[in-house]
């Protein structure tokens, strides 16, 4: 099951996904991914993140650095949204 998730690192409010493998009761491992410097989430990272959670583990899917989705703290303070 795929989840919005946003965070806030740098000043900057960074959007990503996370996935939850099914029928996972506590705690499960991580996966962590994020493209290069070229390419942005959406560029097939949910495939891979399908196929971790498939296994039994967790996954977050994040911008690389300031690209894809984002929002500054004063954008976010006036209520603006990209």
């Amino acid at each position: 099951m795929r989840e919005d998730i946003e965070f806030v690192s740098g000043g900057v409010t960074l959007r990503g996904w996370f996935y939850a493998p099914d029928g996972a009761a506590g705690e499960v491992p991580c996966v962590v991914m994020a493209h290069g410097f070229a390419a942005v989430k959406e560029m097939h990272l949910d495939d891979y993140a399908e196929v971790f959670t498939a296994a039994g583990l967790a996954c977050v899917v994040r911008p690389s650095g300031l690209r894809g989705q984002r929002r500054r703290r004063r954008e976010a303070a006036a209520g603006d949204r990209p």
